[in-house]
């Protein structure tokens, strides 16, 4: 009895500690595969599908699939952020606000993750709120990413995605 009790905790305790690092976390992009339906291309002799990005019927059929809790399209680009007269070319990504919360494993340190009403409001990495715009950016602030003006609700703690700018899905579109 007390062998089968510390296996079990030491199996709890070893997928709490998984679940804390994102390893039960699947991301999957288009591109190279050795799948079925799949062409080679190129000198490098690379796999490659032709299509070039997941769709939403994509996600649909990842959503069918038995033991998937949550899945998460997304959109990610570089683009221009402005704040307080300053700019510069930094990588945005836009995510499922229902999903992304269940699935980030970053923490935030001011403000909070961003919900289902958001739609022009950002989380932003750590050294983009204090470093990249020589002023530091605030919760409630306004920045500008691509000629829209996006009002941030959070801040990544120090080391969780330091130069992010996450956004919601359709304004990334």
């Amino acid at each position: 009895v007390s062998i089968v009790s510390v296996s079990q905790g030491a199996k709890q305790q070893l997928e709490e500690r998984f679940g804390q690092w994102g390893a039960d976390i699947i991301t999957i992009s288009p591109g190279y595969s050795q799948a079925k339906g799949f062409k080679r291309v190129g000198k490098g002799g690379g796999l490659t599908a032709d299509q070039e990005d997941l769709t939403d019927k994509d996600i649909l059929v990842l959503k069918s699939i038995p033991n998937v809790n949550f899945v998460m399209g997304q959109v990610s680009a570089t683009g221009e952020v402005k704040y307080l007269g300053k700019s510069g070319n930094i990588h945005i990504t836009g995510v499922n606000t229902d999903a992304w919360k269940e699935i980030t494993t970053n923490e935030i340190e001011f403000g909070r993750d961003l919900t289902k009403g958001d739609i022009y409001s950002a989380v932003i990495g750590y050294n983009i709120a204090n470093a990249f715009f020589n002023k530091q950016v605030q919760i409630n602030r306004q920045i500008t990413i691509e000629g829209r003006i996006f009002k941030v609700v959070g801040i990544f703690k120090q080391g969780e995605n330091d130069n992010a700018v996450i956004i919601p899905l359709e304004p990334a579109r």
